[in-house]
């Protein structure tokens, strides 16, 4: 009854939330110890993923094929690695023992044997770079705190036009533990950015900042020159706790998150703006099952003056097994529904099928399906793969193979790490593939986008890509990396919807106004075909713990049916970044 009136007063937003947090406080409570995730894009991540290839067998204390890692968890897949007693030549790694050592430093507080964390160069008072890896650090029997700055600088020059590109953040983070029982973290950064021409392309395409919510858009040099770059807060936190001898895990707040091991996720990626949530997963053994409910922002215009944005909401669930060691596989579901501001109650159930119950409420919702799996093959390679399922007619396939109505999307990768028996010389390489109309609905309000990107690939739908990166860390304080993407797309022309821009109804689709739906062939990348080339090469230089030094060279090219039909750009820059996770616009 509780819960009802929760949902059934959507007037009272006070009122819920402060509803909401005293419930969350009281199961808390009773809670276990709990940590604080990997920060998002983390390269910490991809050290643990080779950890378990290396190992020979994926982790059994947690999930790493979701962007929401628990810190706590990071040691036991150190300890696995570190007991096999077939990988005396990894011993033999300086770089992997000292990233293995990085992240021991990082998290001293779930491993304080074997930390070294002695601050350098102690200043002030107590705990003021008291521990090498953090400006703040406070370590009690009822407190872990570590309080950290935020700082990226990037400026630069691109070959289209003379105006400098920059990006500038500042910030700070906050994350840590309260009494072994509630687990915390906060973000709160300032943006400035200039970015690329392609990417004010990709703006300009969906009205809005990659993967950022709210924006302001400022004067970049004067007004005179008319140029314009982009002003936003980037603002991210959460509480998490766990219950039932830590097998199940609450986790409340706002932030931006991956299904998936590949570079892109079909399902959900960190693509779009961070998002309200309550994450509740259970890991129990082979078991890992996660129930993802999410207030979404529909599609409107912003900086248009003080309203309120209207709201729809997703609930996901994913279902992980992992039958042998060195397999794991998974079924996926999820809704995009929108119900007047208020959540609809049928889709709070956690084990019940999300399609039944959207066909029992009459069918207005979007919903779809998935599977998923990754195979670990000797100690170097791993393969993984997504395919998501919007909708599937087959008597439509069977009379027209292109037809429309048949949405779905299939993704096939590999990491293969130590490439050619070199040391450190890490690679990944996938292939994704998305029919037309995928992740669109009828009513352009249930389809698959917050803050107007798409929740899932930031291309859309109606595209064939291969994207791929290659990392090397000849020592442990230099990294050398390649970022690219090959795409292939169709893109709407200007009186038509080839179905890319989830945004866009399917209901204006060609075949619909013309009255062929039956007939009309769908090809994927179907428009205006457009071929686009990518690459994202950065020279990266450690000076002191988390502060890099880094050099970036950005080449675009673009080719497509109509004009203009050929387009390049070129951006060469030089940046600083300290405790911040660098990203690459691959679009």
């Amino acid at each position: 009854m509780f819960m009802h009136f929760i949902i059934k007063r959507p007037n009272s937003s006070v009122k819920t939330s402060i509803a909401l947090v005293w419930m969350l406080i009281f199961i808390a409570n009773s809670s276990f110890g709990q940590s604080p995730y990997l920060p998002m894009n983390s390269r910490e991540a991809l050290w643990l993923q080779k950890l378990e290839i290396k190992t020979g067998g994926f982790a059994s204390n947690v999930h790493t094929g979701e962007s929401m890692i628990p810190e706590d968890a990071i040691l036991p897949i150190i300890r696995s690695y570190q007991q096999k007693d077939t990988l005396e030549g990894d011993r033999e790694n300086t770089v992997l023992n000292h990233n293995i050592q990085w992240m021991i430093d990082r998290h001293a507080e779930y491993a304080p044997e074997d930390a070294r964390i002695e601050g350098r160069y102690p200043l002030f008072w107590g705990n003021i770079f008291d521990k090498k890896t953090d400006f703040y650090f406070l370590n009690t029997a009822d407190a872990k705190v570590r309080l950290n700055p935020v700082v990226f600088y990037q400026g630069g020059g691109n070959s289209i036009d003379p105006h400098y590109k920059v990006w500038n953040v500042r910030g700070f983070e906050v994350r840590g533990s309260l009494f072994n029982k509630l687990g915390f973290y906060t973000y709160l950064g300032e943006n400035q950015w200039a970015p690329q021409d392609y990417v004010f392309n990709y703006m300009n395409r969906y009205g809005a900042v990659p993967s950022q919510g709210y924006f302001k858009i400022f004067n970049h040099l004067n007004k005179a020159n008319k140029y314009y770059g982009y002003d936003f807060l980037d603002a991210r936190g959460y509480i998490t706790f766990s219950t039932l001898k830590n097998c199940v895990r609450f986790t409340f707040g706002q932030d931006r998150q991956q299904i998936g091991y590949g570079m892109r996720s079909l399902w959900l990626s960190d693509n779009s703006a961070s998002i309200p949530f309550l994450r509740v997963n259970s890991h129990y053994g082979k078991f890992d099952y996660e129930n993802l409910f999410m207030q979404l922002t529909m599609q409107t215009t912003f900086n248009k003056g003080d309203f309120l944005f209207p709201k729809k909401f997703a609930a996901f669930h994913h279902f992980t097994y992992n039958p042998f060691k060195r397999l794991k596989i998974g079924l996926f579901e999820g809704v995009v529904f929108q119900r007047n501001q208020q959540f609809e109650l049928a889709y709070l159930n956690p084990v019940i099928t999300y399609r039944f119950v959207e066909h029992s409420l009459g069918s207005p919702d979007n919903t779809s399906l998935g599977i998923d799996g990754a195979w670990i093959i000797g100690k170097s390679l791993k393969l993984y793969g997504q395919a998501f399922l919007d909708e599937f007619n087959f008597n439509r396939l069977k009379a027209n193979f292109y037809n429309w109505t048949n949405k779905y999307g299939m993704q096939l990768g590999f990491q293969y790490d130590d490439m050619f028996g070199v040391q450190n010389l890490d690679a990944t390489m996938e292939a994704n593939w998305v029919r037309p109309y995928t992740y669109a609905h009828h009513d352009s309000i249930a389809n698959f986008t917050h803050y107007n990107q798409p929740l899932a690939h930031p291309l859309g739908a109606n595209f064939q890509e291969l994207i791929g990166r290659i990392v090397y860390q000849p020592n442990s304080r230099l990294t050398a990396s390649v970022h690219g993407a090959y795409q292939i797309y169709g893109a709407d022309t200007a009186n038509s919807n080839w179905g890319g821009n989830p945004l866009s109804s399917y209901q204006t689709r060609p075949s619909r106004l013309a009255g062929t739906d039956i007939t009309y062939a769908y090809p994927t990348t179907i428009g205006n075909k457009t071929n686009t080339l990518i690459l994202d090469y950065v020279l990266s230089y450690e000076l002191a713990y988390n502060l890099f030094l880094e050099l970036n060279y950005i080449h675009r090219s673009s080719f497509s049916q109509t004009a203009p039909n050929k387009q390049y750009e070129d951006f060469y820059g030089i940046g600083v970044r300290y405790n911040y996770n660098r990203s690459h616009q691959l679009y």
